[in-house]
């Protein structure tokens, strides 16, 4: 597969973690029942005049999937007939070989949004979830691609302060006075603008990432917004700083944020005109400054000191400071342990995989660490729940192998420090000169 084909397949199995996750349960028959009414209550909602913010329906198939179980719950037969009819659901088993995440997903002859189980409790947010990921199910039809975006400056010191010092502006812009609105959304906007001074690249790689992640965020609670799903935002974006990493997480703050804002500009009795504008180029910053009418210098001094005794940037940018030290040893400890150390190296052929967002690290100039990831390939499963390296050039992954041994192989399974890996017929662990790999017998 070529480099280009298997950013794709990458792409398209990125686990979309869902930041409102409930306790943990499997969809028993105890909770059957919720799951049959929150689809049927989706399937009503999505066909009412004001879910019609895309001019595509967001109604379709949606399969809801326990993680443990592998069990599947679905609004509709599927086309092969896997799935068996029951009590107003088709249930069935979703196979090992298929990926469980948050995400659009083509299986067994039928285009679903997929939903990862259990569901939040609250009602607002069940729906706000299914909205997003049935608009990753039309992106393709939206021409919002999806596309590779490498935001690894928010991972150093001065680029994730920026950020922060930017949500804490937007938390403040979705107030409810009115008055603050336009004064904060500037400070957001020449944070951002800061940002994109320092990181030349960051202002193409951040707008991708809201395209695809922003967009579908916004979709969700746009169309299910209440007192309740605002404040959880406002609250999300104010306690940023607690996340390990921004560098996927950020555009589900910011794109919500953004498009909220903007529809709140809107004139009244005008729906969301800036939707209409959106295409694969759309920026959000941009439309706000157009409908501000703001510019910026290129003075890199421009307002950041007096924005940070606004928003208590001293303090922020204290602790981010002690913070990155702790990131800086971490990053030394992967770099010893999945660079110079001994490692089990795999390929990436047809790689699919699911992971959590807020915990990955960029390990320049070698790729970045999972912390929480499975991937599927053709040599089979390898889940892992402490470090995983993908190379930056996504030919390859390394585990740490200090110690392992090969002996201890037992139906084909191998356990390592922090990993499990299943093995498919065809293939074998064996020695290298940095370790192990793993490599076809034939």
């Amino acid at each position: 597969m070529s480099g280009f084909n298997s950013l794709r397949t990458i792409i398209r199995s990125i686990i979309l973690l869902s930041f409102w996750a409930a306790i943990s349960a499997q969809a028993s028959n105890s909770n059957r029942q919720v799951i049959l009414e929150t689809i049927q209550h989706y399937s009503h909602e999505c066909q009412s005049e004001e879910w019609q913010i895309w001019h595509h329906s967001l109604c379709g198939p949606l399969l809801l999937v326990d993680p443990q179980t592998r069990k599947v719950f679905a609004s509709v037969a599927d086309k092969k007939g896997i799935l068996k009819e029951a009590g107003g659901l088709f249930v069935g088993q979703l196979p090992s070989r298929e990926t469980i995440a948050n995400s659009a997903k083509d299986w067994a002859g039928v285009r679903w949004s997929m939903i990862m189980l259990p569901l939040p409790d609250n009602l607002a947010q069940r729906m706000s979830l299914l909205a997003h990921e049935s608009w990753h199910r039309i992106q393709p039809v939206l021409k919002l691609s999806q596309s590779f975006s490498n935001n690894a400056h928010l991972s150093e010191l001065e680029g994730r302060y920026l950020m922060l010092m930017e949500l804490r502006a937007l938390s403040v812009a979705l107030e409810n006075d009115p008055t603050k609105t336009n004064i904060a959304l500037k400070e957001a906007l020449s944070l951002r603008h800061q940002r994109y001074l320092r990181y030349r690249k960051a202002k193409e790689n951040e707008r991708k990432l809201e395209i695809n992640e922003g967009l579908a965020e916004y979709t969700g609670i746009a169309l299910n917004q209440n007192d309740e799903l605002i404040a959880d935002l406002v609250k999300r974006l104010e306690s940023a700083d607690k996340q390990s990493s921004l560098e996927r997480s950020f555009a589900y703050l910011t794109g919500p944020a953004y498009g909220l804002l903007l529809d709140r500009m809107a004139k009244p009795n005008q729906d969301q005109p800036w939707l209409q504008k959106v295409n694969s180029n759309f920026s959000f910053n941009q439309a706000i400054q157009h409908l501000l009418n703001i510019e910026f210098s290129e003075s890199k001094m421009e307002q950041v000191e007096w924005l940070a005794r606004r928003f208590d940037g001293e303090k922020l940018w204290a602790l981010e400071k002690e913070s990155f030290e702790e990131i800086r040893q971490t990053k030394q400890h992967y770099t010893e342990k999945l660079v110079e150390g001994q490692t089990l190296t795999l390929p990436l052929q047809q790689m699919r995989m699911s992971f959590n967002p807020n915990k990955v690290i960029s390990l320049e100039p070698y790729g970045k660490v999972y912390e929480e990831i499975t991937i599927f390939d053709n040599w089979g499963e390898i889940e892992a729940t402490n470090a995983l390296l993908i190379a930056k050039d996504f030919s390859h992954i390394k585990v740490v192998a200090k110690n392992l041994d090969l002996g201890k192989i037992s139906d084909s399974n191998l356990d390592g420090q922090g990993w499990k890996l299943s093995i498919k017929d065809g293939w074998e662990v064996v020695r290298s000169v940095d370790g192990f790999l793993i490599k076809t017998t034939n």
